[in-house]
């Protein structure tokens, strides 16, 4: 079983690998065009591995529907943050590295978001 600290450290190596991969190869388009191919292969990928999982007997736990709005919510600001990400990416002086610095600061604003909402 894979604790949540190594699904960390490769979802950290993964988003790596992303930003010097957009940085170098799409710099050119917008992110809304990315976003166009990346989605659907996500939604591909997300299905195939709840069948996966289904089919081996593990449970697929899906939010109850009390949290359907909420879970509506989170996609729309995760599809602003990929955005926002892409941007930074595709605009003219983005930089990998550069983004990644900024990107450090992370726990700082989760741990405020935390406070503020707890």
């Amino acid at each position: 079983m894979i604790t949540s600290l190594l699904w960390a450290l490769l979802a950290e190596f993964l988003y790596a690998v992303l930003l010097v991969g957009i940085e170098v190869k799409f710099s050119l388009y917008s992110p809304q065009s990315l976003q166009l191919y990346f989605y659907p292969i996500m939604l591909i990928i997300a299905v195939a591995w709840l069948m996966g999982r289904k089919s081996v007997g593990l449970e697929n736990v899906f939010p109850a529907h009390a949290l359907i709005a909420f879970v509506v919510t989170i996609g729309i600001v995760y599809y602003f943050a990929d955005v926002a990400l892409l941007k930074a990416l595709t605009t003219t002086g983005g930089n990998a590295t550069a983004v990644a610095i900024i990107m450090a600061m992370l726990p700082v604003f989760t741990a405020s978001v935390k406070y503020i909402w707890t």
